[in-house]
């Protein structure tokens, strides 16, 4: 399998984190009996199958779906999906509702276009490193980053400020995981800008 294509598979199933954080989401804006639990109890019954997941495929070294398509150096550790939705749920606990959900958005869908632009785009940033962050990349990620925190919390600068603090953290969390740093960073951000201005 080429790599960019295992990529473009394996950012696929990054997005598609998207679908249980949507589920929650929807759980827990009802207004029915029980719908706060029902919605804490999906998140910790999808928390419980993606460890599962992990054991089998670390200890186990049973077949299971999708195990191809891990990073090489995920092979012999969790993969970092279970940073993103460990950091999403500890946000969603320690932010306000709209800048836990940018904030998550911004790290599932701002991540996908950084690696897009990273694949696909030409003028790298840091040109003499290791660094694969390309200036399509940094703009791709800008612009949806941008239309994420605006659409959740109105255009101004406060989703500006959002937008680029992902794209920064992005760029320089090399070390540290950004699928913790984005959400945690950014909703933090977040937080201490509505506490200062309000």
């Amino acid at each position: 399998m080429k790599i960019k294509h295992k990529i473009l598979l394996r950012k696929s199933l990054h997005l598609s984190l998207i679908i249980p954080f949507g589920i929650f989401l929807y759980l827990s804006l009802q207004t029915f009996a029980y719908a706060q639990e029902y919605a804490r109890w999906f998140l910790i019954a999808f928390v419980g199958i993606f460890l599962i997941y992990e054991y089998l495929r670390l200890d186990t070294k049973i077949w299971v779906p999708f195990a191809t398509l891990v990073k090489p150096k995920e092979s012999e550790t969790s993969v970092d999906g279970f940073n993103l939705v460990l950091a999403s749920i500890v946000a969603i606990h320690l932010f306000s509702a709209p800048i836990a959900l940018v904030a998550i958005l911004i790290a599932i869908i701002g991540d996908t276009f950084s690696t897009i632009g990273g694949i696909y785009g030409t003028m790298k940033v840091f040109p003499k490193t290791n660094n694969k962050t390309t200036w399509e990349g940094v703009f791709l990620t800008l612009l949806a980053n941008f239309f994420i925190a605006s659409s959740i919390l109105g255009f101004g600068l406060l989703p500006l400020i959002l937008a680029v603090s992902g794209v920064v953290i992005e760029i320089y969390a090399t070390r540290l995981d950004d699928n913790l740093a984005i959400p945690l960073g950014v909703g933090l951000i977040g937080e201490l800008i509505l506490l200062i201005t309000t």
